[in-house]
């Protein structure tokens, strides 16, 4: 998955299928653990399926970024893998956002440790 910085703050992460997902979510802890501070959007657009593997980088990932005061924000997630994440126990876990765009607003909006507008 191409790993783009977005600003100085946010790493955005848009994986091109499920084959390479488990390598690129390993490069996005390995990048944070090397003193990357940032937040991470994953664009999932492209994304059918979750495996465990994947669930297991995506909870580290999350914990990760919790620990350093960022937020993990899932973009455009099908049906079928917000399915997986609720079943599995994770679905109050992540931050979820329609597309990139609005996962963007989100962070600019609503930062870490600041309670969402209400709707």
């Amino acid at each position: 998955m191409p790993i783009q910085e977005w600003s100085a703050e946010i790493i955005g992460a848009v994986p091109t299928d499920e084959a390479v997902v488990s390598s690129d979510l390993a490069e996005l802890i390995t990048r944070l653990k090397a003193g990357i501070v940032a937040h991470v959007v994953v664009d999932c657009a492209s994304i059918a399926y979750l495996n465990s593997s994947h669930l297991t980088q995506l909870v580290a990932l999350h914990r990760l970024l919790k620990r350093n005061g960022r937020r993990l924000v899932l973009c455009a997630v099908s049906a079928n893998v917000h399915n997986v994440l609720q079943v599995s126990g994770f679905g109050s876990t992540f931050h979820f956002a329609p597309d990139v765009a609005c996962a963007l607003d989100s962070l600019k909006e609503n930062p870490p440790g600041r309670k969402p507008h209400p709707a």
